[in-house]
């Protein structure tokens, strides 16, 4: 099946520079051979690379072994450099971002023009700073889910946590700790079991904040990387979510694939669970590997431009970013390639063309609904039931929220015809190999 695409040849992934070429020269054989060895590896793979006068330490984040190991491991590699750091991640800022800009929207009297639009929340163009996180917006969280019916003084503090005018729960903790390391070198026993319940409750936290709710919330890897991070805010360290967000690849799946490829590559992925050729409960592997192509290049396009802007604006010297193991050797040989210059962007239109990408070739409503139905049937988990997601059909030509209330039961009633055929069909494969 030949679903591979070149996605440097499309428009919205169009750079003004030449250094790009270097990700579009990795072929199939590259991507497949590298995609192998990221499930073979382990440690964290790392480099110090020069961008400009600047340097960025790219690390690789391993996708298997044990979560305390992993822990140690991270949070040692984080800490080993004792000044103040400033951290690039490769986590999707969507459910995060949902959250900021809900706060705003309902506590804050002078909202940001950036955040006002919240039909389409993890689709409007984000800017590098919207992308910190910010404590401000874990203590307000915290204290709504103390008192989840909040009156009228707990709204003015959220109010002044948010334009930082007082400081909460994790604000004040950290700033003692904080204050405590610095003046004498370590934590007391007391502070230290301190520090232990706040990072207990900020993983947490974290975990619900950023990670998607129907999403797998056992994943060792992105729980150790939260868990770690809690350490690096003891100094002060910046940290920025820069993973390119589900919904958009979900979107673009929908886009870039036609309608009989996303059902031949459905076909396939019935034939290789009846051959037992990959666990049932794993097909998001499949789906990785025969999208491998054209997906992993756009990530690291994102990843790519995200870097270059943030070190291109920044003030500070250096940023340690951390990615997917998966995406580590692209990322490092296209940085090297750059020979010390950084990425020359398009400032005004990039953002808007990557996330609103034009149809190659139009197809109809029930088309697009078809296509997503399919994913939806073979990927892990449901996206557009999110809670970050305010318009479910976010790929249809007329926009959802706009129809009729009735045009709206058309639609989902479709949806979900298209997605209990391809539901059963899967079920059906695997009933059939209990036999």
């Amino acid at each position: 099946m030949n679903i591979y695409k070149s996605i440097g040849r499309l428009s919205a992934f169009r750079f003004s520079t030449s250094v790009i070429e270097i990700l579009n020269k990795f072929d199939e054989e590259y991507y497949v051979k590298n995609y192998l060895n990221t499930f073979t590896s382990t440690g964290f793979p790392q480099a110090n690379l020069k961008i400009g006068n600047k340097t960025c330490n790219l690390i690789g984040l391993p996708r298997t072994g044990v979560q305390e190991t992993i822990v140690d491991d991270l949070t040692s590699l984080l800490l080993k450099d004792q000044k103040k750091n400033n951290f690039l991640i490769q986590i999707d800022p969507s459910p995060y971002l949902y959250a900021k800009r809900q706060l705003y929207k309902l506590y804050h009297s002078k909202v940001d023009p950036i955040i006002t639009d919240v039909r389409n929340s993890s689709n409007v163009r984000i800017y590098t700073n919207e992308l910190r996180l910010d404590l401000a917006i874990f203590d307000s969280i915290h204290l709504i889910q103390q008192h989840p019916q909040i009156n009228a003084e707990n709204k003015q503090i959220i109010f002044e946590y948010l334009n930082g005018q007082k400081l909460g729960y994790y604000q004040s903790t950290l700033k003692r700790l904080k204050e405590a390391i610095q003046k004498d070198g370590k934590l007391s026993d007391q502070l230290s079991q301190e520090s232990d319940e706040m990072a207990q409750k900020f993983a947490d936290l974290l975990s619900s904040t950023i990670l998607y709710r129907d999403q797998n919330q056992t994943d060792i890897v992105q729980l150790s990387l939260l868990q770690a991070l809690y350490m690096t805010t003891l100094k002060g360290s910046s940290i920025h979510l820069i993973g390119m967000s589900q919904i958009y690849q979900r979107i673009a799946s929908g886009i870039f694939l036609s309608l009989s490829d996303v059902q031949e590559m459905f076909n396939n992925i019935c034939q290789e669970i009846q051959s037992k050729s990959i666990s049932e409960n794993n097909l998001n592997y499949l789906f990785d590997f025969q999208t491998m192509l054209w997906k992993q290049k756009g990530i690291e396009y994102y990843l790519l431009f995200n870097i270059n802007r943030y070190l291109k604006n920044s003030k500070g010297e250096d940023v340690t970013v951390i990615v997917d193991a998966l995406h580590y050797d692209p990322l490092r040989i296209a940085i090297s390639n750059q020979q010390n210059n950084f990425i020359e962007e398009i400032e005004n239109s990039y953002f808007a063309e990557f996330q609103y990408p034009k149809l190659e070739k139009p197809e109809q409503d029930d088309q697009m609904l078809e296509k997503h139905a399919i994913l939806s049937s073979v990927l892990s988990f449901q996206i557009w039931k999110e809670p970050c997601i305010n318009n479910p059909f976010p790929y249809l030509s007329k926009d959802f929220k706009t129809m009729s209330v009735d045009e709206q039961k058309e639609i989902q009633d479709k949806y979900h015809q298209f997605y209990e055929k391809y539901t059963t069909r899967i079920q059906d494969v695997k009933n059939s190999l209990k036999q």
